[in-house]
């Protein structure tokens, strides 16, 4: 399934600190969350998918495009999250997340996009209500601006084997 094509879809934002939020661009199509307007700001804000039952699967991924514009600590401030018991529009923080390590950063100090790599979602979250989170966060001497494309989640089908029973 691909998500962030044509809006945030499902996707839902939980703002813990500051007032800037997660906002969908229109026009060009891409998630985008920034700490700056006019001043640097203290911000914690989660761009938080759907929950995904991926029990029935063996292997899933997550890959996206990303733009990271006047970074600071892009590994501490601009990272991605997993949980399976994430309840729907409650704060992020009374849930247990597992930081997925992004592969590849982009630059940090321009408008240039880097493609993500793929990340594989970890075995014991191949189950029922599993949600993806982006956590931006800046602070008062600090803020990014992160743009995410293109958010691509996979699954692989487990092999079923079939046993045929001949009778006579």
């Amino acid at each position: 399934a691909m998500f962030l094509v044509s809006d945030m879809d499902d996707f839902t934002t939980y703002d813990l600190l500051g007032t800037q939020s997660w906002l969908w661009d229109t026009g060009r199509g891409f998630a985008k969350m920034s700490g700056y307007d006019k001043t640097n700001y203290a911000n914690e804000d989660w761009l938080i998918s759907p929950a995904f039952n991926l029990s029935q699967y063996e292997k899933s991924t997550i890959s996206f495009s990303h733009i990271v514009n006047y970074a600071n600590d892009m590994e501490s401030e601009q990272t991605l999250w997993i949980s399976n018991n994430y309840v729907e529009n409650t704060n992020p923080n009374s849930a247990e997340w597992t930081q997925l390590d992004i592969p590849v950063y982009p630059d940090g100090h321009s408008w240039t996009s880097a493609e993500s790599g793929t990340i594989n979602v970890p075995s014991e979250f191949l189950t029922d209500n599993v949600v993806f989170a982006f956590k931006y966060t800046s602070t008062a001497s600090a803020a990014a601006t992160w743009e995410i494309y293109n958010c691509n989640i996979k699954a692989t089908c487990k092999k079923i084997s079939t046993q045929i029973h001949a009778t006579t």
